[in-house]
């Protein structure tokens, strides 16, 4: 609802209004208050690391920029007002009937160290938002075979797989019969390969390959537990007084983060680790960690022999190992329970790959 209005010298005269404008006004109020605050809330945190905000020192009533932020100005220090390098004013002597700036050789080197000054302590990070999956990475190379990616279909069979599983009848319900049949697996695949843009010729190949992984008996150990979880995404805050902190900080050591530049922590800053679990599932004496893994062995590899594949298998496993390793050490910290087995499950070799605790 709106009001349709004309300026009349240094007010306004309402032209046409809606019927009932005073209750409606009410409304209206709330909802560009609203709106404003919306728009204070994405212009305050478009910026990263420094947000500076200028204001006049009168009351400017409703013609205040920053009006719903300045509510919270009044406890905030004020930016220092810093002098020139040396701590007096370039002079600015005449030349050839023309004003120049000169600085002296001294100031110029004052001012040159005190921006390295302020370089070095913009690349101190206060905080750090690390990943589990990028972190587990950071110190070890994939084999030579392994790089460029080895993975088919990873987000699409994860997506699958949750689906079947949340709606895998419970251990002891009593249901019966089949659980997934072939047709339902093939519209599945088919619909999750063209969610994410990619071929729906390969859903047969698709749907076969999670069938697979569904009829595993590592998979029907999983849907017969007591407790289950999939896809199970957490953020935990680690500082100097956990034990896992300089595990983490080591591991972290120099980051790219904006514009290119290293950066490392001020020293006691906390590590803010994110990540998601494939799968969890508990037994009476502990829980069960499980990550997916989508990796297929290269065509020498898999036409190679037994013991040869099986290098192969250990030698991503090796690869992932400190991932899963992770997951198990904060799941463990955050239920405060145990963790009794955690692995890898490489789906398109139906192998389950059991990782030892660090």
């Amino acid at each position: 609802h709106f009001r349709f209005t004309k300026p009349v010298g240094y007010q306004t005269k309402t032209i046409s209004q809606p019927d009932g404008w005073d209750d409606h006004s009410v409304e209206e109020n709330k909802y560009e208050e609203a709106e404003e605050n919306r728009l204070m809330y994405v212009a305050a945190t478009r910026a990263r690391d420094l947000l500076v905000v200028s204001a006049y020192a009168g009351d400017l009533g409703e013609r205040k920029s920053w009006g719903p932020l300045e509510k919270g100005f009044g406890g905030i220090p004020e930016l220092p007002e810093y002098p020139p390098a040396g701590g007096v004013a370039a002079r600015r002597p005449a030349s050839r009937g023309r004003k120049t700036d000169t600085v002296r050789p001294d100031e110029a080197m004052r001012a040159r160290a005190a921006l390295q000054r302020k370089l070095a302590e913009a690349s101190m990070a206060g905080t750090l938002q690390e990943t589990v999956t990028s972190l587990a990475k950071r110190d070890r190379e994939p084999p030579e075979w392994a790089k460029g990616g080895l993975g088919l279909w990873g987000s699409e069979v994860h997506v699958m797989l949750k689906a079947l599983g949340d709606t895998w009848p419970a251990a002891g319900s009593g249901k019966t019969g089949t659980v997934v049949d072939d047709d339902r697996l093939l519209r599945m695949a088919r619909n999750a390969l063209v969610a994410s843009d990619r071929d729906p010729a390969k859903s047969r190949e698709l749907a076969s390959l999670v069938g697979a992984i569904v009829r595993s008996g590592f998979w029907l150990r999983a849907m017969r537990s007591e407790r289950r979880f999939l896809e199970v995404p957490f953020s935990v805050k680690v500082g100097p007084e956990d034990a896992e902190y300089g595990d983490l900080v080591l591991r972290a050591g120099l980051v790219p983060l904006a514009g290119g530049r290293p950066v490392v922590l001020l020293p006691g800053a906390p590590v803010f680790l994110s990540g998601a679990i494939d799968l969890l599932f508990k037994e009476k004496d502990g829980w069960i960690i499980a990550d997916y893994k989508t990796d297929r062995l290269p065509e020498t590899l898999s036409a190679a022999g037994d013991e040869d594949r099986k290098k192969a298998l250990q030698a991503l496993a090796e690869l992932y190992r400190p991932q899963v390793q992770l997951y198990s050490r904060f799941w463990e910290k955050i239920t405060g329970e145990k963790v009794k087995e955690s692995g890898l499950y490489f789906t398109a070799h139906e192998t389950w790959h059991k990782v030892e605790k660090p």
